[in-house]
C-alpha cells in the first residue's frame, strides 16, 4: 500500500495541553511505516521538543489563529491581539510557498486556525482534518458565521476532545465531527498504589498562570479557608515574574497578568500555598500531589485531569455536569458548579481522608486507562486518514 503523506500543523511555539495530546499521538504516528509525516510548527518550546524526538519539521514564525473559542472571543481591546495575527499570517504563507512538497492528508491541530483553510486547499487540493480542542462561542455573529462557513466548505473531518467541545460545534458540522478523546501512554498507568499515611494533604493545580484556568479562585479559596496546617496547595507552573509584554497585556485588559495578582494578594507569606514551578516529569508532578485541582473558567477538563488519573490522583474539577468521560462526581472526585472560592473549599474538605483519596484515585485510574489509551485513541486518528 502506498504512503500516507500528511502535513500536520501545529499554531503555538508554547508548550501545553494541546501540543502534549499532539506529541502523544505522533509517538504512535511515527511507528506506522504506512505513514509519512511532516510537521509545521513555530519556533520555540514545542518545535525544539519535537526536534529532539527526531520529526520532520517545517518550522515557521508563527501559525495564524481567529479566536472563536468561548473565553477568547475577541472583544473591547481584545481585538489588538490580531496585529499579532495577521503578522503570523504572513510568516506562515512565507513557510507554504517554501514547500513543493505533495500531500494527502492536511492535519490542523487546532479549529480555531480557520483562517488558513482556503490557502491550505488552494496550495494542496487534499483533504483536511481539523481539531477541535476549545469550546466555540454559541452566538449568532458574522464572525462565527464566517468560520462555520469555512470549515462546512474546505474540512474533510473534525476530529473533537470530548461531548462538552462537540456541542458548541454548529449543529451542521455535527456529521463532519467524531470524538476522539486525547490520551496518555500506557506506560504510566497507575501500578502499586498504596493508601498514604501521611496527615498533610497536597492538593495540585498544573497548568499556565492564566485567569481562564481559574487559578485566581483557587488561590483565594487557600488563602481564605484552607488556612488548616494540614492541607497544602501546591501550583506546577512557571514562576510568576515581572515581564513588560504582561504589563502591557495587563493594561489594555487583553490579559490580566498573574504577577501582579501575586504581588496585590502578597502571597509569598502564605506558607499553605506553594509555587513549585515548571514540571516536565509527568511522574515526579504527580508524586507530589494528593488531590488535583482544575477550575477552569469555561468549565473545561483539561489534559492534567485524565493525566494524573492515571497515577491514582482524584481531581476537583469546574464542571456543568456530574458524569463525563473524564470523571464521575462522587466515585472519581468532585465537580463544582458555580466555580467559586467557597464552592471550591466545599469540595475539597469532602476529600482531605487519605482513605478517600486511595478509592477515588483507584476508580480514577480505571476509567481513565480505559479511555485515554495512546494507542487506542491514535490508531482511531489512523483510520481517519485512511477513510
Amino acid at each position: 500500500m502506498k504512503k500516507k503523506r500528511i502535513l500536520i500543523i501545529h499554531h503555538r511555539s508554547q508548550y501545553g495541553g494541546a501540543p502534549r495530546s499532539l506529541i502523544e499521538n505522533l509517538n504512535i504516528l511515527k511507528k506506522n511505516k504506512k505513514l509519512e509525516i511532516d510537521i509545521i510548527c513555530p519556533y520555540g518550546e514545542v518545535y525544539n521538543r519535537l526536534k529532539k524526538k527526531k520529526f520532520k519539521l517545517i518550522g515557521t514564525k508563527g501559525v495564524p489563529i481567529f479566536d472563536n473559542s468561548n473565553y477568547g472571543y475577541y472583544e473591547k481591546f481584545r481585538w489588538l491581539v490580531l496585529i499579532r495575527e495577521i503578522y503570523f499570517l504572513f510568516c506562515f504563507i512565507r513557510t507554504l510557498n517554501k514547500i513543493d512538497k505533495i500531500y494527502d492528508i492536511i492535519h490542523l491541530n487546532e479549529i480555531l486556525c480557520f483562517p488558513i483553510l482556503r490557502i491550505l486547499k488552494k496550495k494542496f487540493f487534499c483533504k483536511i482534518i481539523i481539531h477541535q480542542r476549545t469550546r466555540l462561542k454559541k452566538i449568532n455573529s458574522l464572525r462565527i458565521n464566517w468560520m462555520n462557513n469555512m470549515l462546512r466548505k474546505y474540512v474533510y473531518k473534525i476530529i473533537v476532545i470530548d461531548k462538552e467541545c462537540q456541542k458548541s460545534l454548529n449543529s451542521s458540522l455535527k456529521k463532519k465531527s467524531c470524538i476522539i478523546l486525547n490520551s496518555v501512554s500506557e506506560k504510566i498507568i497507575l501500578k502499586n498504589k498504596k493508601i498514604k499515611t501521611n496527615k498533610k494533604i497536597v492538593f495540585g493545580f498544573v497548568g499556565q498562570l492564566h485567569e481562564s484556568k481559574g487559578i485566581k479562585k483557587l488561590v483565594l479559596c487557600f488563602k481564605k479557608y484552607c488556612k488548616d496546617k494540614n492541607i497544602e496547595l501546591r501550583i506546577f507552573s512557571p514562576f510568576p515574574e515581572f515581564k513588560i509584554k504582561n504589563l502591557l497585556l495587563n493594561f489594555f485588559k487583553i490579559r490580566k497578568d498573574f504577577y501582579f495578582f501575586y504581588k496585590s494578594e502578597e502571597l509569598h507569606k502564605y506558607s499553605n500555598i506553594k509555587f513549585m514551578g515548571y514540571q516536565t516529569n509527568l511522574n515526579k508532578l504527580y508524586k507530589n500531589m494528593d488531590v488535583l485541582v482544575f477550575p477552569n473558567e469555561d468549565y473545561a477538563i483539561g489534559r492534567p485531569v485524565f493525566e494524573s488519573a492515571f497515577f491514582g490522583i482524584p481531581s476537583i474539577i469546574a464542571y456543568k455536569h456530574k458524569i463525563s468521560e473524564y470523571l464521575i462526581h462522587g466515585k472519581t472526585g468532585y465537580t463544582i458548579y458555580p466555580n467559586t472560592p467557597n464552592n471550591i473549599y466545599k469540595r475539597i474538605v469532602k476529600i482531605t481522608d487519605n482513605k478517600i483519596i486511595y478509592k477515588m484515585g483507584i476508580k480514577a485510574a480505571k476509567l481513565c486507562s480505559k479511555n485515554f489509551s495512546a494507542k487506542k485513541n491514535t490508531d482511531k486518528i489512523i483510520k481517519l486518514y485512511f477513510s
